[in-house]
């Protein structure tokens, strides 16, 4: 096995500051090829589906329909949806190991977005840690509107855990 050539602080800074340009603009690439991605043409769905429901034949927009309003798939209260995000960010974090090279310098916590900012925000977003590390980056999650199951797993998984790398 050939081992790395064993060189100055000064000579390994360099190189770890050229490799990590490199990697920042392959950052950089991924990005912009999934922004191009998301920015293909739909096809538009020729084909008529329906389905079976209790009130006969459905379409896939009444399915759609159903599936953004019903209640069934949503928290019933926002105690029980900030529940669900926190679980899911304890769910998530011994992934981290599997699903990222490099871990979190700090961690982070989950915490209710305050009551006064909370009619002009967004179900959950991330509040970055303090640059000294002196603070923990924040998860923050509404106790309201109510949301639906699926915000939590993908809220969670796409913005907490990720963004404290």
């Amino acid at each position: 096995m050939n081992r790395p050539a064993v060189v100055s602080r000064d000579e390994w800074q360099a190189a770890r500051d050229a490799l990590l340009a490199r990697e920042k603009e392959l950052t950089r690439l991924h990005d912009q090829l999934a922004a191009e991605r998301r920015a293909l043409p739909w096809v538009k769905i020729e084909k008529e589906y329906s389905f079976d429901a209790p009130e006969g034949k459905v379409t896939l927009a009444d399915l759609f329909a159903w599936l953004r309003t019903d209640p069934q798939f949503f928290y019933p209260d926002g105690p029980s949806l900030f529940e669900a995000y926190a679980a899911m960010a304890k769910r998530v974090d011994p992934l981290l190991v599997r699903l990222f090279r490099t871990l979190p310098r700090t961690p982070y916590g989950v915490e209710a977005i305050p009551e006064a900012m909370a009619p002009d925000t967004t179900a959950a977003y991330y509040r970055e840690p303090a640059a000294d590390g002196s603070r923990a980056g924040r998860y923050r999650i509404s106790r309201g509107p109510v949301q639906p199951f699926s915000s939590a797993d993908s809220g969670t998984s796409s913005s907490a855990a990720p963004s404290s790398l």
